[in-house]
């Protein structure tokens, strides 16, 4: 209940039960926008430490952003020896479910082939060196958002699963 407080020739009234309420409130939504801005920075909802994964199996390591935005960049990262090549050639397979929520903008080195499989797409690439270490660059773009999970395989080799959060 209000109540009337007299200061000098004003009188004013009082609710201290909503002031304390208010109060309150105020509060719990400065620590939910300092948390929110936190995140941010840390990079929750784009780049930022938090946001770099990578996953590795034996030889093959993968590198990739756990965030992404729906229809913007997003790079996927393989990196592994050259010495996992046969006779010059490397196929990797990546999971078919994966890719078909991505447009696949670029694939750097340029794969030599593409073969489809029901559940893999396989991209062979010519290698010249059997020595140093090899890193292949999916340049994607999410068509879809949600929950990802990508799957990685090297042709008789390891293989590598990872998850990616879309945003819209």
């Amino acid at each position: 209940m209000a109540r009337a407080v007299r200061i000098g020739d004003l009188e004013i009234d009082q609710d201290e039960k909503f002031q304390q309420r208010y109060w309150r409130i105020q509060r719990v939504a400065w620590a939910v926008l300092l948390c929110a801005v936190a995140l941010g920075m840390a990079g929750f909802f784009g780049n930022g430490p938090i946001s770099r994964g990578q996953v590795q199996s034996g030889d093959l390591k993968v590198e990739y952003s756990r965030f992404a935005r729906q229809m913007a960049g997003n790079t996927v990262r393989i990196m592994l020896p050259a010495s996992a090549a046969k006779s010059g050639f490397l196929r990797l397979w990546l999971g078919r479910e994966y890719l078909q929520r991505m447009d696949v903008q670029r694939v750097v080195p340029f794969p030599q082939a593409v073969e489809v499989s029901p559940d893999w797409i396989g991209y062979t690439f010519q290698i010249s060196s059997q020595e140093g270490e090899l890193t292949i660059n999916f340049d994607l773009e999410p068509q879809e958002f949600g929950r990802l999970r990508g799957l990685v395989a090297v042709d008789g080799g390891p293989s590598a699963q990872f998850r990616q959060t879309v945003y819209p």
